[in-house]
């Protein structure tokens, strides 16, 4: 392996498992507690209010390209009906990591856009 990669296999694996731990916390509580007075939107906002900083921390402090995707996810999260239900945190960090163990390939679709659009 002659490329180092600033996420490692572990750290991927905590990540996405953080990540997918918050999505079944928002889902859980969307169909289990919010019929209970609403207090599935109080646990929800809870979640969203923690992990939000703490993924925004960690990409800025690996170095990580596609901060956007995490920006995305995030944000997808305080959206009531479809962040709730969606795994948008967690489709974020699988994004971030294929990004990151695939960088070779964000360069080569750029240069094949290129010579395909030439006619």
């Amino acid at each position: 392996m002659d490329q180092q990669y600033k996420i490692s296999g572990l750290e991927a694996f905590f990540l996405i498992t953080f990540c997918a731990l918050a999505d079944l916390g928002d889902i859980l509580a969307t169909f289990f507690l919010d019929p209970i007075f609403g207090l599935g939107e109080a646990v929800k906002l809870i979640i969203n209010i923690f992990t939000a900083p703490l993924l925004f921390i960690w990409g800025i402090i690996k170095g990580v390209r596609g901060m956007w995707a995490i920006g995305l996810g995030v944000a997808a999260e305080f959206v009531p009906l479809v962040g709730n239900t969606a795994p948008g945190r967690t489709i974020a960090a699988i994004t971030v990591v294929l990004m990151d163990w695939h960088s070779g390939a964000v360069p080569l679709v750029g240069t094949v856009s290129k010579v395909v659009g030439k006619k």
